[in-house]
């Protein structure tokens, strides 16, 4: 089930128009959720229509699960904090992100490194964000994150 609030920030004459997209505050959970439109009535544009997205803010959505993340060739911008993310981020490389730059994971759960092996393929990731995560408590985790992702030349606004 969306909420009628997501329903109308998703609605859209031309799929090819909008470049931004902001649902922060709304309640998503997760991806599939804004995917698809399952009903006849098309009651909504499915995100993975939203092909000339250039910038995308899911903040504070309480998104759990990023599995069925839409190909968007010209997403750069992706915001993902305040949210309850732990893992799963193979769903962006799946995506097939190419132009992805900056990704901000802020305020989110992950705790391991490891969880985030998939960002490497990423080819144009530049800039991470993991502040507020729990990670950020483990000593030399930035160290371990820019070996993990060797693309990268920023994490939580500071440079390598």
């Amino acid at each position: 089930m969306i909420e009628p609030e997501v329903k109308n920030k998703l609605r859209f004459e031309d799929p090819l128009e909008p470049v931004e997209l902001y649902l922060d505050g709304k309640k998503v959970i997760s991806i599939a959720n804004i995917t698809s439109d399952s009903n006849d009535q098309k009651d909504f544009t499915p995100l993975n229509e939203l092909i000339s997205l250039r910038t995308l803010s899911l903040n504070c959505t309480h998104l759990n699960l990023l599995e069925g993340f839409p190909t968007l060739p010209k997403l750069r911008r992706l915001v993902l904090s305040d949210n309850i993310i732990s893992g799963g981020l193979e769903a962006l490389a799946n995506a097939k992100l190419e132009n992805l730059n900056h990704l901000d994971l802020s305020n989110n759960k992950i705790s391991e490194v490891v969880v985030l092996e998939p960002l490497r393929d990423l080819p144009s990731l530049k800039h991470l964000s993991l502040m507020e995560c729990p990670i950020t408590k483990i000593p030399n985790y930035r160290e371990d994150v820019f070996k993990i992702i060797p693309q990268l030349d920023s994490l939580d606004d500071q440079d390598r």
